[in-house]
């Protein structure tokens, strides 16, 4: 089934219409998405499996204009900026965008806001946007907090075996001391030589500095896209690093078993889905006091945390996570328990509270 919201897919209104024409009210959940390739395919991808999981179903976005009164989920709170009201029932995730932190986003999240009255369910990811949106007027029944999970199934647990397989396909030396960061940190899904500061780049940039110091042999594994920001600050201090583009989803694990450590610099978040990520395939999570990670991280039990913009902590707490025999520990153990609780499967009751009262459950006609 096609999750996805291609342009081209509009072109088959009438048949559309012609198949909805005997759908009970409210008895499908369209799940409108984009065609960026970053994460929110996947994302749109497994709320689909879901939604049959919940014994619902979902249709791809071709009925969003051509059918009436069913149940839409945009994968992005972007596609507000064009919704217009009409018969559906609205619903969607506000993952990043705290106006506080993210001035950037105040207008987008003003609107989110006075629309109160329109909007069915919100999805967020962690807290903090949690009582953001609470104590700016929104019922308990509409906001939902449930976390950015992941699927198990795509994440083993690596082992030193793993690790040198994964190093040797991605060309990475045996030897070297490998940190991982996976995310889109550039304006634009070009090259992205600007930076997208939220995400800190710049921060990044800082600890490896640090870390070049300290450790012999330190070496970086990129993916994502618009990553030139960070590529030519990683050149400019003379550490080395290799960035690879993914084409399927699937592919990043073996990114995770290659590595030592994984680091998140950010100054707010969503997420990341990559701390779950790491947590799963048994690597060292570092990360700032940002999104999810204040609610799953306990610090010094599965993973370590540091005051946003605080690189000495960073790289402290990075040399603490090598230092360790990591393999063998019970911290290791305790994340993978973290990602278990936290995955797409374990998630099926936030799900079905998610969609009570706005989809009728087993009830396709």
């Amino acid at each position: 089934m096609d999750y996805f919201c291609y342009a081209k897919e509009f072109v088959k209104l009438p048949s559309a219409l012609i198949r909805s024409q005997s759908w009970n009210d409210y008895s499908r959940l369209i799940i409108r998405g984009d065609s960026s390739g970053w994460v929110l395919d996947e994302f749109a991808k497994e709320l689909g499996a879901m939604v049959e999981v919940l014994g619902a179903e979902s249709v791809s976005s071709e009925y969003y204009k051509a059918c009436r009164s069913q149940v839409v989920f945009f994968t992005s709170k972007y596609f507000l900026l064009k919704w217009r009201k009409s018969s559906h029932r609205i619903s969607f995730p506000y993952f990043h965008g705290d106006p506080r932190v993210d001035p950037s986003n105040a207008s987008l999240f003003k609107s989110v806001v006075s629309w109160k009255d329109d909007i069915s369910r919100i999805q967020v990811s962690h807290k903090q946007l949690e009582h953001l949106f609470l104590d700016s007027g929104l019922s308990r029944e509409k906001v939902h907090r449930i976390p950015i999970a992941i699927n198990l199934d795509l994440f083993s647990l690596r082992t030193r075996e793993v690790r040198a397989r994964a190093r040797t396909k991605l060309g990475i030396p045996k030897s070297a001391v490998v940190i991982g960061s996976f995310q889109k940190d550039g304006i634009g899904f070009k090259l992205g030589k600007e930076p997208k500061l939220i995400k800190g780049p710049d921060t990044l940039l800082e600890v490896a500095q640090i870390l070049a110091g300290r450790i012999e042999g330190l070496y970086f594994l990129l993916t994502g896209p618009a990553r030139g920001y960070v590529k030519t600050g990683l050149t400019k201090i003379g550490v080395p690093y290799i960035h690879v583009d993914h084409k399927d989803y699937k592919d990043i694990e073996q990114n995770f078993h290659a590595i030592d450590a994984y680091v998140v610099t950010s100054r707010e978040e969503g997420g990341p889905r990559a701390i779950l990520e790491s947590m799963a395939t048994g690597v060292p999570i570092i990360s700032t006091r940002v999104g999810q990670a204040l609610d799953l991280i306990v610090h010094g039990e599965n993973g370590w945390l540091s005051d946003v913009g605080d690189v000495e902590a960073l790289a402290h707490w990075v040399e603490v996570a090598l230092e360790k025999d990591y393999f063998s520990s019970k911290m290791r153990s305790v994340a993978r328990s973290t990602a278990e609780k936290n995955s797409w499967i374990a998630q099926t009751d936030l799900w079905r509270w998610f969609f009570d009262g706005i989809l009728e459950i087993g009830n396709t006609n």
